[in-house]
């Protein structure tokens, strides 16, 4: 495809026939600034998830790095298309037709909801991930981009916003056997922060400006699964500006704080009682604008 991701056709699971590393989920309870309603965005696959062209055949690596992915490229071109439909009636009226919006109502329900969308994506392509240098295929600042975004752009603190300029090499997948876990690396030592973390990082609804939790602070959309007897976690972000700290809370097992390690402002809780190759349901699929 035209900005690297990877091609895949229509199935009992993606009956959309989305690409490889984009997913669409329901959010059933509204978050603030995020109503009910369906929503596509990035997953963990878009940039783990490679493939080889060899005698005509495509062999996909799962857990490979997403080498022909340019992020840039795809935030510049979305950005684009979203400014032009809402500057243009014409492709406005379209879209809306297509999503079955008929009414005068739900014509004015469809702009309101695509403005506050196309708002947070011209946001990131001019604020969150500007760059001195372009990018191109393979490269991806994920770690600045994924801080940004939970440490400049949700909780309205743009003093916190620093320049994505120094691009992560995703870890190498035949060294996955010496890891606790596929991408474990020493900076994030529990799959399910790292998977919190790069979930929040591409546009999972979160609330972290409100005032209080009564208010809806911390309210998301940020629901998994672990088949060995976690059945539910849910992950409390309180943020203050120069201390961060988090608090998992499950139904099933207690939380244990450990050492934030590299990122001093990432999520630093973990929860007891997982074991090595645990069943995760990806959160990533809870992902959208």
């Amino acid at each position: 495809m035209q900005y690297g991701l990877l091609p895949e056709a229509a199935n009992q699971f993606n009956p959309d026939a989305l690409p490889i590393g984009i997913s669409k989920t329901a959010v059933a309870t509204p978050v603030k600034g995020w109503p009910a309603g369906d929503y596509a965005g990035l997953t963990c696959a878009a940039c783990h998830e490679g493939e080889w062209d060899y005698k005509g055949k495509h062999v996909r690596i799962d857990g490979g790095a997403g080498n022909r992915l340019d992020i840039l490229a795809y935030i510049h071109a979305l950005d684009d298309a979203l400014q032009e439909t809402l500057s243009d009636s014409a492709k406005f009226d379209r879209l809306a037709a297509r999503l079955g919006a008929a009414s005068s109502d739900a014509e004015d329900k469809l702009r309101k909801r695509f403005e506050r969308d196309a708002d947070r994506v011209h946001h990131y392509r001019t604020r969150t991930a500007v760059s001195a240098t372009p990018w191109g295929p393979g490269r991806l600042d994920a770690i600045a981009l994924i801080l940004n975004r939970l440490l400049a752009d949700l909780p309205d603190i743009p003093q916190n916003w620093s320049t994505p300029n120094a691009p992560p090499k995703p870890p190498f997948l035949w060294n996955a056997p010496h890891g606790l876990w596929t991408q474990w690396r020493v900076a994030q030592q529990d799959p399910i922060y790292r998977n919190l973390g790069e979930t929040m990082g591409v546009y999972m609804p979160i609330d972290l400006t409100s005032k209080s939790p009564t208010e809806g602070l911390f309210q998301s959309n940020a629901l998994f699964s672990i088949s060995n007897g976690l059945k539910t976690s849910w992950i409390v972000w309180r943020h203050q500006v120069g201390r961060k700290m988090c608090l998992a809370r499950s139904t099933a097992r207690r939380p244990r704080l450990v050492k934030p390690y590299l990122f001093p402002f990432a999520p630093v809780a973990t929860t007891r009682g997982l074991t090595r190759g645990a069943n995760l349901t990806s959160m990533a699929s809870a992902s959208s604008w």
